[in-house]
């Protein structure tokens, strides 16, 4: 999608923040570097702690692609990353995608963008390194303008510690990709904790970026949406209005979204930066 793409330096001269491209070849590497006891060890604390929904082998084949890519975050220090995980090859060498939670990503608080998102990535940095709460990778797949809500979630690495209920999370195949890859896919599957969210995109403009901010409530919901991770989101404004007001401004369909009121932190943060900011009101 065009709305991931982000314009290097100026995100460099702007936020100080420098890309580093990682090969599919070398998290296939660390993938075949991990030792057995390494692996097993994921596999028992996984069945220890949550229920299981897919294959022995794809569990498997997911665990390794997972502490592959803990393992390559570690090796490049890296502050976040924007997976592109709907690329051909690492479906091909991987056999699936990396989505489950390892430990070393959710201690160090390294938020996992998807879909080669850099500026989604980048909105959910800023709200953990404001907040020092996990924030969701969401995509906004439908809307209520009579209930005034937003469904949102993602599939891919989303950080369990965002759930309700971690005794209720599960382990299930991939919805995208169990009849494409190799093998189904393992993801971890839950409904989002309730509470006051804010909401917020990067938009891309001639000579900065743009926040483009919103304030919520995540509601309590038992599953409403199949497959994804996900959270139903009352929005401070109408609907419809939230939704032109970040059409208008060129925001995409993700969002990066942390449980806590943001909005002050937000505003003064892009003022130090020298970013353009609008809070959807």
């Amino acid at each position: 999608m065009v709305g991931t793409w982000i314009d290097e330096a100026k995100l460099l001269s702007k936020l100080g923040l420098k890309i580093e491209p990682i090969s599919v070849a070398e998290l296939y590497q660390a993938s075949q570097e991990l030792s057995e006891d390494e692996v097993n060890s994921f596999i028992e604390y996984l069945k220890k702690n949550f229920k299981i929904e897919v294959s022995e082998k794809s569990l498997m084949i997911s665990t390794k692609a997972s502490l592959a890519l803990a393992k390559v975050i570690e090796r490049h220090s890296l502050d976040a990353i924007a997976m592109q995980d709907l690329d051909d090859e690492m479906h091909k060498l991987l056999k699936t995608r990396p989505s489950l939670c390892v430990e070393s990503i959710l201690k160090k608080g390294i938020p996992v963008g998807m879909e080669g998102d850099i500026r989604g990535t980048i909105a959910m940095l800023i709200l953990q390194r404001l907040t020092g709460k996990p924030a969701m990778f969401g995509e906004i797949f439908t809307f209520d303008s009579i209930n005034n809500t937003l469904l949102v979630g993602h599939i891919g690495l989303v950080n369990v510690n965002l759930a309700k209920d971690l005794s209720k999370v599960k382990i299930i195949p991939d919805c995208e990709y169990q009849f494409y890859d190799e093998v189904e896919g393992a993801y971890m599957y839950f409904t989002s904790k309730e509470g006051t969210v804010t909401l917020l995109s990067i938009v891309e403009e001639k000579d900065t970026f743009r926040m483009v901010i919103a304030k919520g409530e995540s509601l309590p919901i038992e599953e409403k949406l199949e497959g994804y991770s996900h959270m139903l989101i009352k929005t401070d404004v109408p609907v419809r209005q939230f939704l032109k007001t970040a059409l208008k401004l060129g925001a995409t369909q993700h969002w990066a979204i942390v449980h806590d009121d943001a909005v002050s932190k937000l505003e003064k943060f892009a003022e130090i930066a020298g970013l353009e900011k609008t809070l959807i009101t």
